[in-house]
C-alpha cells in the first residue's frame, strides 16, 4: 500500500500544443454546430448555440470553455477602462483566457476578427502584440472564481 500523499497536488503543465489542439477541437466543434444550425428553416435567427460552449459570437462564452479546458483563467476589460485596446473596441470591452500566466487565448477575436488566437506573453515580439491588442494589462480585471464557475455551468448545459 502506498503512503498517502499529502500537500499541494501540482497542476499539469498545460503546453502551447495543447492550446492550440484545444483551440482547432473548438473550432471544429463551433463548424459543425454551424452546419446543423444552417439546416434548420430559421437559421438566420440568432442566437447560434454550440452546444457545450455557449453562445458562439459572444467572446465570454468561449473565452469561459477554454478556461474551463486549459484550467484557465478569464479575464476581461470595458474600453472605458482600457481605452488603449483594439480588441472590443465596437463591442465596448472584451473578455479571455489567459493560461498559465503565460499564454493569452482568444477563440473570439480569431473568429470574429482573424485575430491570432494565441499569444506567449514571454515572448517579447507576443507581447508587444498582446499590449497593441489588448491594452494594459493592469486594466485587465480577472472573473471572480464564483462568476466563473456559474459562467462554466452556463456554458456546459448549453
Amino acid at each position: 500500500m502506498e503512503p498517502e500523499r499529502k500537500g499541494p497536488v501540482a497542476k499539469p503543465v498545460i503546453t502551447r500544443r495543447k492550446i492550440e489542439r484545444e483551440l482547432y477541437l473548438l473550432k471544429a466543434k463551433v463548424e459543425a454546430a454551424w452546419r446543423e444550425h444552417e439546416k434548420k428553416p430559421d437559421h438566420g435567427n440568432y442566437p447560434f448555440i454550440c452546444p457545450g460552449a455557449g453562445v458562439v459570437g459572444t467572446c465570454t462564452n468561449t473565452a469561459v470553455y477554454l478556461a474551463d479546458r486549459l484550467d484557465g483563467d478569464v479575464y476581461g476589460y470595458l474600453i472605458e477602462d482600457n481605452p488603449t485596446a483594439v480588441v472590443g473596441e465596437g463591442e465596448g470591452g472584451h473578455d479571455f483566457t489567459v493560461v498559465g500566466d503565460r499564454y493569452l487565448v482568444d477563440f473570439w477575436a480569431q473568429d470574429s476578427y482573424q485575430y491570432p488566437w494565441l499569444y506567449d506573453m514571454k515572448d517579447r515580439l507576443d507581447m508587444k502584440e498582446v499590449l497593441r491588442m489588448y491594452g494594459d494589462p493592469e486594466k485587465w480585471v480577472k472573473m471572480s472564481a464564483r462568476n466563473l464557475a456559474l459562467n462554466k455551468k452556463q456554458v456546459r448545459e448549453s
